[in-house]
């Protein structure tokens, strides 16, 4: 069974984050497991929370498709979201900063997401 912490749950409501829909992105290459641990983790808390998550490591797919084809299908569920929250590490994925550029340029709120904790990216 989950545990969610008042911590997540204050952390949350101090966000602002809008109702609807909420990307998750994040490291996926060279890790182990494409990371999915960690999208799963937190997908889970912020579901508990009655959040709205897409998360790209729930995509179809095989794991030996190319780089090119797994991010086609993540900004094409990207483009299906009102806000993005981004994992520990985002910064030195390229398709996390691609993602990050892509919610700029579109005016979406964005968020970290670290260990059960959301705060606004500026």
């Amino acid at each position: 069974m989950l545990r969610i912490d008042f911590e997540l749950d204050e952390q949350l409501a101090q966000t602002d984050i809008a109702p609807g829909r909420l990307y998750l992105s994040g490291p996926m290459t060279g890790l182990p497991g494409y990371n999915r641990e960690a999208f799963r983790e937190a997908a889970e808390r912020l579901r508990a929370q009655g959040y709205t998550v897409a998360s790209p490591a729930e995509l179809p797919g095989d794991d030996g498709d190319p780089w090119e084809a797994w991010m086609r299908r993540a900004l094409g569920l990207l483009l299906t979201c009102d806000a993005v929250a981004f994992l520990p590490g985002w910064v030195a994925s390229r398709g996390a900063r691609l993602e990050h550029q892509v919610a700029v340029a579109l005016g979406m709120p964005r968020y970290a997401y670290d260990g059960g904790t959301v705060r606004r990216l500026e």
